[in-house]
């Protein structure tokens, strides 16, 4: 094998073995707080929101897609989220659905490239998305969307409210009461028994911001490198800036395959990647094929299922 996809697969195998060990976290955090949680976003890696609020893996159920669009007219979003919505029901549970959006404060080419870097129009994706829920569930206070940005230079989030209110979690203080009051002002339509289980996010973040303060971040971090396409699904183990991750969720797979391989054509231009090769399914090797032939040799691919109870790749074919 490659040295990358080594290298990947060591990462797995790391993040199995934690994910593994936090088995006890989550049973602890699902018994406190039951409320699923699930959060459309961009496929950029960096919008990792279990480690920006500091909760343990797999709570956070991800839908990712280039730009965080979604529309839940499309077939397999619609199957996806379907499920997701029956099987928390039947088990009682309430559903907070965190619709994001992204962007870096200190460069507009941080952000978000399947906006083309424009923050108001991320914004108003997203936000669209959660005029949708909205309509699909009725207004159901139960399952519940809530517009949350994600700076990622400084690591904040921005938490919006359901009348155009908003507060960067670096101006909120560690204090449940007020967090808890604070969402209740901004989301007095949010069920009763979601608003707790939404406080310990909004809390983690701000003590992540607490750690991370002062500590200047190296441009390796916060620079667009990623040199590998993930597609499918269980990919929030790869790190933040390696790869770009797509759900299989969409009709026009293709045509989002063809822009992740875009953007790492810029970054292999840019010279902000190593001359390794990724990994791509068959699909993702005919769609580069498609949109950018001259970079049909550069990818590797690399098949693999994954074990939802252990969060560890097997390999099928390289």
């Amino acid at each position: 094998m490659k040295r990358l996809v080594q290298e990947l697969l060591e990462l797995n195998r790391t993040h199995s073995e934690l994910f593994v060990g936090q088995k006890t976290a989550r049973d602890r955090h699902h018994a406190n707080h039951p409320t699923n949680i699930a959060a459309f976003k961009c496929m950029d890696g960096r919008v990792n929101l279990a480690g920006l609020t500091e909760t343990p893996l797999g709570i956070i159920r991800p839908f990712r897609n280039i730009g965080g669009v979604f529309d839940l007219g499309w077939t397999a979003l619609n199957a996806q989220l379907g499920h997701y919505v029956k099987t928390s029901v039947e088990k009682g549970r309430k559903i907070l659905f965190l619709v994001t959006y992204h962007y870096a404060e200190g460069s507009r080419h941080r952000g978000c490239r399947g906006h083309e870097y424009d923050v108001d129009r991320a914004v108003k994706s997203a936000q669209g998305l959660v005029t949708q829920i909205r309509r699909v569930f009725d207004g159901d206070p139960g399952i519940y969307p809530v517009l949350l940005g994600v700076e990622t230079d400084r690591q904040k989030l921005i938490f919006h409210g359901r009348d155009g209110q908003k507060l960067e979690t670096a101006r909120m203080e560690d204090d449940e009461a007020a967090l808890t009051g604070l969402i209740r002002s901004f989301c007095p339509d949010m069920h009763p028994e979601i608003v707790p289980d939404l406080v310990p996010l909004l809390q983690g973040n701000v003590r992540h911001l607490a750690k991370v303060a002062g500590i200047e971040p190296s441009p390796e971090d916060q620079e667009h490198k990623e040199r590998t396409i993930a597609i499918g699904q269980g990919f929030e183990w790869l790190p933040h800036n390696w790869a770009l991750v797509i759900n299989d969720l969409e009709l026009t797979l293709d045509d989002t395959i063809g822009k992740a391989a875009g953007i790492i054509k810029e970054n292999i231009k840019a010279r902000r990647v190593p001359k390794d090769k990724g990994h791509l399914q068959q699909l993702g090797l005919e769609s580069i094929e498609k949109f950018h032939p001259d970079l049909r040799n550069v990818f590797e691919p690399l098949t693999a299922v994954m074990n939802w109870q252990t969060r560890r790749l097997e390999v099928i074919d390289h």
